[in-house]
């Protein structure tokens, strides 16, 4: 290979480096190299540097329109099962408390794998077994 005409930077150390030298004064990069001779020069990364930092605040805030809803129904849940159980009806109170448990194990998983559509599913569902349930 022939060094350059000009004067060249290093791509791996940024080293400035004059024409017609055929590698890095500074770390002995060819002018002219192959992606394996960089690859070479480059330490290889720290599992903790390749890992992704979940902010679970900000996950949470991708969700508001189902956050709300489902914590609007799980807020009323107590008093649908109190009355039920003052009713007589305890099919019924297990099957809401179910239910709304059943909410907050889909919304968590909606939030940690990002799907909108299981946070809708799960309150949808949700909320048919309160119309089912309370008729």
């Amino acid at each position: 290979m022939t060094a350059p005409e000009y004067d060249w930077s290093c791509l791996n150390c940024r080293h400035k480096n004059i024409a017609k030298q055929e590698a890095c004064a500074s770390c002995g990069l060819p002018a002219r190299f192959t992606v394996r001779q960089l690859a070479a020069l480059q330490p290889d990364p720290k599992p903790e540097e390749l890992a992704y930092e979940r902010k679970p605040f900000f996950d949470i805030l991708t969700f508001i329109p189902e956050v709300p809803i489902a914590l609007i129904c799980l807020v009323c849940t107590p008093g649908w099962v109190i009355q039920s159980l003052l009713d007589g009806r305890w099919f019924a109170a297990l099957g809401l408390t179910i239910a709304a448990a059943g909410v907050l194990v889909a919304l968590w998983f909606a939030i940690v794998r990002k799907e909108k559509w299981l946070g809708y599913g799960a309150i949808l569902l949700y909320i048919l077994c309160v119309l089912l349930i309370n008729g």
